[in-house]
């Protein structure tokens, strides 16, 4: 390029993509040679007709063949028997700039001064100055150049500069015929847009140029002049910058100092439909903040709602981008461009819980506040928060019963005894008892078992109600089928088989029970009447549900008297709570309940009063309902309750649908092996202490005889029941916890023998209700024994337990 440096070729016949041979020529300078070669040809560069080999073998150069005074080279492929000659073309060596018209190269953005003439709209503006020059050695006098300028080069995407002679264009083409050794220059205006967000990033104008292409004849002719070419080593690109007016001081450099602090509550109470709030508190005790934003990763569970502004003073405006799959569930805010020095900004994110498996026990937050000019070298650490909101799971499980019908009169002589019964209306009359499980919230239950019991047979064996169905259900609930339903293969009626009694009581519409601290008094009379040799029992009762600490449930069943010609009649007292309480049923009982201790004591006692006739009535008490979820539960996850399936279908046909058979009335914990104690407990209706009749108390051990007989043929008690509930349970713990021992209380009949039916539910939702339906036969023969002419009072009971609450697993 004749700039006074030696320049040379390297022959390399080997080299190239194919290995056909490259010559590499390289440009010396001032520090020696270049490390880049400025040109390379190859072989397969070459048009020759025949396959070219060991291209560069031979190089000849220092003499100028065409005398256009550059030093031309000659190169041999000797495989190819081929000789090439390859003249230099002139050099022209340019002098171009490009540059913005300001002395401190800062463009203020509120100097608005020109004015775009598509919009009218005012706009901050510089001018661009823009010159060029060439020279060499034998170039031609004049060339004609292309030039290319582009505003904003840092940022093409989004540029924030134009020509304000063409609004929106960033990008500029022309070209220029240039004279040698003669300075041509031009000048264009540009501006900055209004509302950039990047005020940080300088401007960048870059200009480009190359030398036009003659197109008219492209086919050189081997021996005519060559044209010229830019020396690429002083480059064909010209630069400059021009940076944003700031507050920023003398060296226009921002160094914010952004603060931030949020609050919101410790817990958050699941299923409370209340939105959450984050209180957000930026400021800024540095200098100006450019770009200042605000991002907060929303955990799993949460929705974005909006953000919401506080404070009395709100100059500087929240625009904020709600979170989704393409921002990683990152809710981002502009809180100022720039968030000027000793700003405020206060707001609320507002959230709403949505409720999905797998979730944690809290919500996780991450928010970051910065800006695009960075602060001093450790003071980010009040940048960032991570908050931690905890996920509470509060639920009330309500129970209540019903009886239908609450009482009736029956002669027993109408109805055949149980072996001789052929159908089911041969038993006696009919009893329905239904159940309804209300979860009165605020969170789900996300799986409860409960077991309800019925009084099938006496302590003697003696049946006494006979379950003909399996238990209809209605809701979130399925039981699991029970060997107790119908057993001896009587003819059922159609009829009644098919009728719902849960539509009965109005279960697809309102609901037929008492809701908590709701009180419904059910009145029975009782008559007798002596003369004629008939005698007419009904049953007084008063059912209570009531709201208790403790999320409990009491219901209360109570005899009373009419008048001094009526009867004495047994009173039965159920009372149970939620944490492992116990319910008595059957002929007359009383519970009293240690929460602490888990002591119970139980009374059975019948009374007896000597009546005329062969006829007697009987009445059912209305149905009982007890439940026990205290202290840790046990659950199973979904996995494992997957797994243990077959095993808990045959553990609740074998053990829950088992028979629960329990003498000793007087109890205490862990002392199960103590039938044989000497205290007697009776209970005494003070109303009816003075009327007369004889009264039978029942020891404790009462019935042990038969307790061995029974277990003989085959069946469990509760104690044995309740060692193969452990047996099954033994993969998950080997200790049995509070709320095991609590279950085992809850699940003893004591005044007869009852079967149980295992039932589980779940999810159960706030307010949602589930209904398990009994329908049962009184066997007439088996009261009329136990009861002559007397009323007789009965329960049955229900038994729950929470095992699985939302997210969180095990209660």
């Amino acid at each position: 390029n004749l700039d006074g440096y030696g320049d040379f070729a390297v022959g390399a016949p080997y080299d190239g993509p194919n290995g056909r041979g490259a010559v590499y020529i390289f440009y010396g300078s001032r520090t020696g040679p270049l490390a880049k070669a400025s040109q390379v040809i190859q072989a397969e560069d070459l048009s020759v007709g025949t396959r070219l080999s060991t291209f560069g073998f031979a190089v000849s150069g220092g003499i100028d063949l065409d005398g256009n005074q550059y030093p031309d080279m000659v190169v041999g492929a000797y495989e190819s028997d081929k000789t090439f000659v390859f003249k230099a073309r002139p050099v022209a060596a340019m002098e171009a700039s490009t540059l913005f018209g300001t002395e401190r190269k800062l463009i203020a953005l509120d100097e608005r001064n020109c004015t775009v003439v598509q919009t009218q709209k005012l706009v901050a503006c510089t001018v661009l100055h823009s010159c060029l020059k060439y020279k060499g050695i034998n170039v031609p006098s004049m060339l004609d150049i292309e030039i290319s300028w582009t505003l904003d080069a840092r940022k093409p995407r989004n540029p924030r500069m134009f020509f304000l002679d063409q609004d929106s264009n960033s990008n500029r083409t022309l070209s220029m015929r240039l004279t040698r050794d003669k300075l041509e220059c031009r000048s264009d205006t540009v501006y900055v847009a209004d509302n950039i967000r990047d005020k940080i990033t300088p401007l960048e104008v870059e200009m480009a140029y190359r030398l036009r292409q003659n197109t008219q004849n492209r086919q050189r002719r081997p021996r005519a002049n060559v044209e010229p070419v830019l020396d690429h080593n002083r480059g064909t690109v010209q630069r400059d910058t021009i940076n944003i007016q700031k507050n920023c001081g003398p060296d226009n450099v921002c160094v914010p100092d952004l603060r931030m602090e949020v609050k919101s509550v410790d817990d958050y109470l699941l299923g409370s439909n209340n939105l959450l709030s984050v209180e957000v508190l930026i400021t800024n005790r540095g200098e100006d903040a450019f770009e200042a934003g605000f991002y907060m990763a929303v955990p799993n569970g949460l929705d974005f709602r909006r953000v919401d502004r506080l404070g009395e003073v709100k100059d500087v405006p929240v625009l904020c981008t709600a979170p989704s799959a393409a921002t990683k569930k990152t809710l981002k805010c502009d809180i100022g461009n720039p968030l000027s020095s000793g700003k405020v900004v206060h707001f609320n994110v507002i959230l709403a819980p949505s409720f999905s498996a797998g979730m944690g026990s809290s919500y996780d937050f991450y928010l970051e506040t910065n800006s695009t000019n960075a602060e001093i070298e450790g003071s980010q650490h009040d940048n960032v928060v991570r908050k931690s909101i905890g996920i509470l799971v509060q639920t009330e499980l309500s129970m209540s019963g019903v009886s239908l019908p609450e009482e009736f009169l029956y002669n027993y002589s109408e109805y055949r005894t149980l072996e001789e019964a052929r159908t089911e209306r041969d038993i006696g009359p009919q009893v329905v008892h239904i159940y309804e499980i209300r979860n009165e919230g605020p969170s789900t239950i996300d799986e409860a078992e409960f077991f309800v019991l019925w009084p099938y047979e006496t302590l003697d064996g003696v049946p006494l109600m006979y379950l003909l169905n399996q238990p209809e259900t209605h809701g979130n609930i399925e039981c699991l089928p029970t060997e107790y339903a119908n057993p001896l293969n009587l003819a059922i009626d159609n009829a009644l088989a098919r009728k719902s009694f849960l539509d009965k009581v109005g279960v697809s519409g309102t609901s037929f029970s008492s809701t908590m601290g709701r009180t419904t008094n059910e009145y029975h009379r009782s008559n007798s009447g002596l003369a004629g040799g008939q005698g007419n029992l009904e049953f007084e009762a008063e059912t209570t549900s009531d709201a208790a600490s403790g999320s409990s449930t009491r219901r209360r069943m109570m005899s009373q008297q009419d008048g001094d010609a009526a009867p004495s009649r047994t009173g039965l007292i159920t009372e149970f709570m939620h944490l492992g309480d116990y319910t008595g049923s059957g002929v007359g009982s009383t519970a009293s309940h240690d929460l602490n201790r888990f002591e119970n004591k139980f009374r059975t006692e019948y009374s007896q009063q000597q009546l005329g006739g062969g006829s007697s009535s009987y009445h059912t008490g209305s149905s009982s309902s007890a439940a026990s979820s205290s202290g840790r539960q046990t659950h199973y996850t979904s996995r494992e309750h997957q797994h243990q399936q077959v095993e808990s279908a045959t553990f609740a046909s074998n053990a829950y649908n088992g028979i629960a058979d329990d003498l000793d009335h007087d109890h205490e914990e862990d002392d199960y092996d103590s039938y044989d104690r000497s205290e007697e407990d009776s209970y005494v209706d003070p109303v009816h202490s003075g009327s007369a009749g004889n009264r039978r108390t029942y020891p404790p051990g009462y019935g042990l005889p038969h307790l061995k007989q029974h277990l003989n043929q085959g069946h469990e008690n509760v104690d044995q029941k309740f060692r193969y509930y452990q047996r099954f349970d033994r993969q998950r713990r080997q200790v049995k916890d509070e709320s095991d021992r609590a279950l085992e209380e809850a699940l003893r009949c004591h005044a007869t023998r009852c079967a149980i039916i295992h039932c589980k539910a779940g999810p159960i939702g706030n307010k949602d209700v589930a209904f398990i339906a009994l329908r049962t036969r009184a066997v007439a023969h088996t009261f009329h024994q136990l009861s002559g002419s007397e009323s007789l009072y009965f329960s049955t009971m229900n038994v729950a337990r929470v095992l699985k609450l939302p997210y969180i697993g095990e209660p």
